[in-house]
């Protein structure tokens, strides 16, 4: 073991470590624990309603909302291979 970090007495359900060190964690409470490789602090961040607690499960993700639309001409390259895939 290299390090550790006690997140107030958590019981983790699931774990997700992004390519930048980020660290998220989900609970069996109904949190998710945000750190980092380093383990010098976190962020305890409740995500059930109410309160009730619950198994949380985490991902990180990709904003694809920079992504640029395909141009018609690529859709049309796309169309043009499809119609001749499917004459075969």
């Amino acid at each position: 073991m290299l390090n550790s970090l006690n997140a107030n007495g958590n019981f983790f359900s699931d774990i997700d470590i992004a390519a930048d060190g980020q660290i998220a964690l989900g609970t069996a409470r109904g949190n998710v624990v945000l750190t980092t490789t380093a383990l010098e602090s976190f962020e305890e961040i409740n995500v059930t309603q109410f309160g009730l607690g619950g198994t949380v499960f985490v991902a990180f993700g990709t904003d694809f909302s920079t992504v640029p639309e395909p141009s018609a001409a690529m859709l049309l390259s796309l169309g043009s291979m499809l119609a001749l895939r499917r004459r075969k």
